[in-house]
């Protein structure tokens, strides 16, 4: 595995540079260049304003921020993949039944970096897989 490296390069004049709360965080904080507002119940595309370039075999996942899901606001989805060089953009749910309302340089999502797997051998397709003492069982197999 390689080592990890991050450019981030701004694409909105607004734009503010992820930061780490302390430096053992886990994740870079990610702030939105413009205010606007998400309805109730209702999901937003929110533009972050800055675009990366990092190392191959790693992958940024966009996470909450536990103030925010604290506050009814949660995340969909969220990988950002090394070879991606358009602007970063985060799907966000406003599950209040009230709107919610941000400013330019809040706070609302994070990212983490890490490493993944790249198959050398490629994917196999269509081939046995070995029994394991789990087996098929899931969604609380494992214990209570």
């Amino acid at each position: 595995m390689t080592n990890f490296w991050l450019k981030v390069k701004p694409v909105h004049e607004n734009a503010k540079e992820p930061t780490k709360g302390s430096f053992h965080s886990a994740g870079f904080d990610l702030y939105v260049p413009q205010g606007g507002f998400i309805d109730p119940l209702q999901r937003s595309l929110i533009p972050l304003g800055i675009t990366t370039a990092f190392a191959a075999g790693w992958a940024g996942l966009i996470l909450d921020r536990s103030g925010m899901g604290n506050k009814g606001i949660t995340r969909f989805a969220g990988v950002v993949d090394s070879d991606y060089r358009g602007e970063w953009k985060v799907i966000l749910y406003n599950s209040n039944p009230q709107i919610f309302k941000y400013e330019a340089g809040d706070r609302i999502a994070q990212v983490v970096f890490v490493p993944h797997g790249i198959p050398d051998g490629g994917l196999l397709w269509n081939v046995d897989l070995d029994e394991t003492v789990r087996g098929e069982g899931g969604l609380g197999s494992t214990g209570k």
